[in-house]
């Protein structure tokens, strides 16, 4: 038994991400509700008018593969997937019925580069999407990581020599704990200012009421 959405849209336009994201959409057939057009009041949307015989051989049938290979390939074992070819066949006793699943799209541009963030409007699966790296906070997280990563080996390095002076060991390893201590402590700090500011410019979009 399986369950295909497909995006009521006839277009060559629509982007790969959300055609994707249709793909893989789920939603609770138990607690789906009688549609109502007053769901739609305010919006401009076009009701599905498709041939459904016609949506199912150019959709249904690609989805079945998909679906079914990619559940085939999660139950390989290491890489013999390799050489997985897949083939299907389906039986259907069901013409399909029109839903109405929202889900909200935006797509924003950042330093030149271009995201995009996906809310599924019926609150199942979430939020997806790409954000930006801001890397200079990244290059000062992973910067005390490596020293501390350097010192560690650089503590290896000097047990050779513990015969000689049981200093330099007890030195270098002293110094690798207070880096990795502070290494720890240096990215919690990052990561909490980073979550004030988010919080602090969405207050700011809440209270102008944009």
């Amino acid at each position: 038994n399986y369950a295909i959405v497909c995006a009521a849209y006839e277009g060559s336009e629509i982007k790969p991400e959300l055609i994707e994201y249709a793909r893989a959409f789920h939603y609770d057939k138990l607690s789906a509700a009688k549609f109502d057009e007053k769901y739609l009041e305010g919006y401009n949307f076009v009701l599905h008018n498709l041939d459904k015989e016609l949506t199912w051989d150019k959709y249904g049938n690609s989805s079945i593969e998909y679906l079914a290979e990619q559940k085939s390939i999660d139950q390989i074992p290491g890489e013999d997937y390799k050489d997985f070819t897949c083939s299907t066949s389906s039986d259907v006793t069901s013409d399909g019925r029109l839903v109405f699943l929202p889900f909200w799209i935006v797509y924003y541009e950042y330093k030149g580069e271009n995201y995009y963030v996906i809310m599924d409007g019926t609150g199942n699966s979430g939020i997806t999407g790409t954000y930006p790296i801001d890397q200079d906070r990244v290059a000062a997280v992973e910067k005390w990581h490596k020293i501390s990563k350097y010192l560690k080996w650089t503590g290896f390095v000097s047990l050779l020599g513990i015969l000689t002076s049981v200093w330099i060991p007890f030195i270098v390893w002293a110094a690798f704990g207070g880096s990795k201590l502070y290494a720890n402590i240096n990215e919690r700090r990052i990561l909490s200012e980073n979550k004030q500011i988010r919080e602090q410019k969405l207050a700011n979009l809440l209270g102008s009421g944009e």
